[in-house]
C-alpha cells in the first residue's frame, strides 16, 4: 500500500522518504522537545513563561512537519500562480479526501502553538512578561480564525498560503527586533534569537524550490533536500532553546508549565 492510500490527501513522494522524515521529525524533534525541557526546568534563572513556550513550540514542530510537507495541496491560488509556476486551481475541504482534511486541520491547530511562540517570544524581550501574556490568546486566536474561510468555501491552498505567509511575517518582525536589539547590546538572547529565525527560514527553500519546479520527484533529491530542511530546524530549535537559556527571569508568578 502506497503512502497516499494509507493517508488520504497526502503527495506521494515515496515511501522510503516520507518514513525518514517522519522519523527524523517525530522521534527526533521529539527527544529535543524533551532535552529541551530538562535543560530548562534545571537552570532556575529561565523564565518559567518563556521556557514552557520554547518547549511546546518544539513539540509543536515535531507534530507538524510530516503532514505540512506532505499533504497534497500545492497548487497557490491565482495571484501568486502568476509569479510561480504552478497551476492556480486548489482543493477546497468539500472535495478534497476526508484524511487530507483532518490533517490539514490539525496543522492550523499545531500553528496555534507556533504561532504563540512567534509572537510571544520577542514581544517577551521588547515589552516584558506581561505584555507577552496579553499577546497569546490572540496569536493562538490567529490561526483557528483562519479556518471560518476556509469552511465557507476558500481553497485550501490559499487558506495555507495565507498561514505559511503570516508566519512568516511573524518570523521577520521578530527576527528584525531581536537583530536591531544585538547591534545595541549585543545580547546572547537576541543574538540566538535571531539565529534561530535565519535558520527556520532558510530550511525550506531547497524543498519548497524542488517541490514547485521539479517535474518528476526523484528520491535522490528530495532526501538531501529534507536533510537540510531537518538539520536547520534541529539547529533552529537548539538556537531557541539557548534564547531561552539567555533571557532574564519573568516576574509571573505560578508554576511552570514544562
Amino acid at each position: 500500500m502506497s503512502v497516499s492510500q494509507l493517508l488520504p490527501g497526502v503527495e506521494e513522494q515515496g515511501t522510503a522518504v516520507f518514513l525518514f522524515v517522519f522519523s527524523v521529525s517525530f522521534f527526533g524533534f521529539g527527544f529535543q522537545a524533551l532535552k529541551a525541557r530538562d535543560a530548562l526546568m534545571m537552570n532556575q534563572a529561565v523564565s518559567p513563561f518563556f521556557a514552557s513556550v520554547t518547549y511546546w513550540n518544539i513539540v509543536a514542530m515535531a507534530l507538524a512537519i510530516t503532514p505540512l510537507t506532505f499533504i497534497g495541496i500545492l497548487p497557490l491560488p491565482p495571484i501568486l500562480s502568476f509569479i510561480l509556476p504552478i497551476p492556480a486551481a486548489g482543493p477546497t475541504i468539500y472535495d478534497f479526501p476526508h484524511g487530507g482534511v483532518m490533517m490539514f486541520t490539525f496543522l492550523f491547530l499545531i500553528f496555534a502553538i507556533h504561532s504563540v511562540s512567534n509572537c510571544s517570544r520577542p514581544i517577551y524581550h521588547a515589552l516584558g512578561a506581561d505584555a507577552a501574556l496579553k499577546v497569546v490568546p490572540y496569536a493562538a486566536a490567529y490561526p483557528l480564525i483562519l479556518l471560518l474561510p476556509l469552511t465557507a468555501g476558500l481553497s485550501m491552498p490559499s487558506t495555507l498560503c495565507i498561514m505559511v505567509f503570516s508566519e512568516i511575517g511573524q518570523h521577520v518582525a521578530g527576527g528584525i527586533w531581536w537583530f536591531m536589539n544585538y547591534s545595541s547590546t549585543s545580547s546572547q538572547a537576541s543574538y540566538y534569537g535571531m539565529l534561530s529565525v535565519a535558520l527556520h527560514l532558510t530550511s525550506v527553500l531547497p524543498w519548497l524550490g524542488y517541490m514547485i519546479f521539479a517535474v518528476e520527484k526523484s528520491p535522490l533529491v528530495l532526501f538531501p533536500a529534507y536533510a537540510w530542511l531537518l538539520c536547520l530546524l534541529f539547529a533552529s530549535q537548539y538556537c531557541l532553546v539557548q534564547t531561552a537559556q539567555n533571557t532574564p527571569p519573568s516576574q509571573i508568578t505560578g508554576k511552570s508549565l514544562v
